[in-house]
């Protein structure tokens, strides 16, 4: 960033700060959705890229992925006063669905009752208590994150139901994602073989073959636990593979699948509702 772009973005930043959280909110949204819309209505996304997921599926490593393979910035519309033309990596949790984002759409997935987890403790978040309020409310449970155990079912029945605070379910998410036929990856591929799974994937988005010795040193530069290191800890969890597994009672997995089973057999997670059957994991109370 140029020291004059480094200036601009500060004054942006402090203009924000002293907004209500709404008209921020809207201000920036106001220079986001117009920039991804320009890029997204031209044939070749302006040379842009997009990140898409459900929240808490690993978007935001991607996106730095994305970004330094490329060599695009990520586009951060809280340090801007106008929308841009140039080419940036955009990151989504919302479906720009043109020929275009289509064919330059990075979408990751991650297995949903992890997702749901890293949601529930998400619940308590410094810049929007609606959410908790409302589970609260709904559900008539005060929300306890030492007793997750007891509460994910009641959550999760709240998670699918309700229609406030999400656009888009998990199963939704990814069911949407299935039918527009996006380029896609699992997290959990992603944490285990990165270059195997990366390398498909940007060659297909990109129409070029990747440069090897380039990407298997921008991934082991950023490392999840790296990249977690550097950003907003209510951003980034410890995002443990199969972490609802002591969490899930056989009430939670009920739960979970009345409403997500064909979710999880589309992404490959389950072959079918065994799991549900499953005796408790280990370790649980």
């Amino acid at each position: 960033m140029t020291d004059s772009a480094s200036r601009l973005s500060r004054l942006v930043t402090s203009m924000d700060n002293g907004l209500p959280r709404q008209l921020t909110v809207r201000r920036q949204q106001s220079i986001y959705w117009p920039s991804v819309w320009m890029h997204a209505a031209q044939f070749d996304a302006r040379g842009s890229f997009f990140v898409n997921g459900f929240p808490s599926s690993g978007t935001n490593w991607l996106c730095h992925l994305a970004s330094r393979y490329f060599d695009l910035p990520i586009f951060e519309p809280w340090t801007r006063l106008t929308p841009t033309l140039r080419p940036h990596v955009f990151h989504l949790h919302r479906f720009v669905d043109t020929r275009a984002a289509r064919a330059r759409t990075l979408y990751i997935t991650r297995d949903g009752r992890d997702a749901i987890v890293s949601r529930y403790f998400k619940l308590v978040n410094p810049n929007d208590s609606r959410p908790l309020k409302a589970f609260e409310a709904a559900s008539g449970v005060v929300f306890n994150k030492t007793k997750a155990r007891e509460q994910l079912p009641a959550f999760i029945e709240w998670y699918f139901t309700e229609k406030r605070f999400s656009a888009m379910n998990w199963a939704d998410h990814v069911r949407r994602a299935e039918a527009m036929d996006l380029p896609r990856l699992l997290f959990e591929d992603l944490k285990q073989t990165p270059f195997e799974t990366l390398a498909p994937l940007f060659e297909r988005v990109s129409g070029q073959t990747v440069d090897r010795a380039r990407l298997e040193m921008i991934i082991d530069e950023l490392d999840f636990s790296r990249v977690k290191n550097t950003e907003n800890a209510y951003h980034l969890r410890k995002s443990q593979v199969g972490e609802w597994r002591p969490l899930y009672s056989q009430a939670a997995r009920e739960a979970f699948a009345r409403h997500a089973q064909d979710g999880l057999e589309l992404m490959g997670f389950e072959t079918d509702r065994s799991w549900i059957r499953e005796t408790e994991d280990a370790g649980t109370a």
